[in-house]
C-alpha cells in the first residue's frame, strides 16, 4: 500500500472521547493530575472530546477544558504512545458532532473550573455554572446531543474522568442507543507524524 493511501477516509464525520494518562515524570511536573489520579484510583486525569472526517492526526480536532491552557480550547494534538485511551463512540449523527462541537466553540475561552475540579473529588458539592473543568464539560456536551440521557444520570460536576472513562465503557450500552469501543490511537489517526506543527499533550 502506497503512503498516500495509508490513512483512508471514513464514510462520515467520527466522534471519540480520549483519556490522558500521565506518566510518572508528567505527574510530578503537574501536581494536579497527580492529585487527580490519587483521589480517584486511576491513571487518568484528563479528557478530550476528538472529531473529523479523516484519520489524520493533522486534521482532527481536540476539544475540551483544560488546566494547562486556562480554560476551553480546541485545537490539534499528536498524543504521545501509551499516554492516551480512546473510546469510538458509534450510532451519532454527524449532526449531532457538529452540534457537539458547536457546544465547545460557543464557550471557547471561558476560564477553567479549579473549584469545581477540586470539589468533584469529593462528592462535586460546589459548582460554577459559567465555568467547566475537563470531564464535566465532555460530559455536558455529550448531554446535550443525546449520547448521555440528562435525566437518571449522574450530575456533570459530580463525573472525574475515571468516572466518566467508566460510564462510557460499562453503563453507555444501558443508558443508549449509542456505542462505545475502545480503540488503538493508530485506528484514530493513523500512524505517528511529525508533531512540530502540532501540539502535544504531554
Amino acid at each position: 500500500m502506497s503512503r498516500g493511501n495509508q490513512h483512508t477516509r471514513p464514510k462520515r464525520k467520527q466522534l471519540y472521547v480520549a483519556f490522558y494518562k500521565p506518566s510518572v515524570k508528567a505527574m510530578l511536573r503537574h501536581p494536579f493530575d497527580l492529585l487527580i489520579c490519587l483521589f480517584t484510583w486511576s491513571r487518568i486525569s484528563h479528557v478530550e472530546i476528538v472529531t473529523g472526517d479523516t484519520n489524520h492526526w493533522s486534521e482532527l480536532q481536540w476539544r475540551s477544558s483544560s488546566p494547562r491552557n486556562g480554560g476551553m480550547r480546541r485545537r490539534q494534538l499528536a498524543p504521545r504512545e501509551g499516554h492516551w485511551l480512546f473510546v469510538q463512540l458509534g450510532r451519532v449523527a454527524s449532526s449531532d458532532i457538529g452540534k457537539a462541537e458547536a457546544w465547545f466553540d460557543d464557550r471557547l475561552g471561558t476560564k477553567y473550573d479549579w473549584l469545581g475540579a477540586v470539589t468533584c473529588l469529593f462528592g462535586g458539592f460546589l459548582n460554577n455554572t459559567r465555568r467547566w473543568f475537563c470531564s464535566e464539560a465532555v460530559l455536558d456536551s455529550l448531554k446535550h446531543i443525546g449520547v448521555i440521557p440528562t435525566s437518571g444520570s449522574r450530575p456533570s460536576a459530580e463525573v472525574s474522568p475515571a468516572r466518566l472513562h467508566a460510564m462510557l465503557v460499562v453503563w453507555l450500552p444501558l443508558m443508549s442507543t449509542c456505542t462505545a469501543r475502545a480503540c488503538s490511537a493508530q485506528e484514530v489517526g493513523g500512524m505517528p507524524i511529525d508533531t512540530q506543527s502540532l501540539g502535544r499533550h504531554q
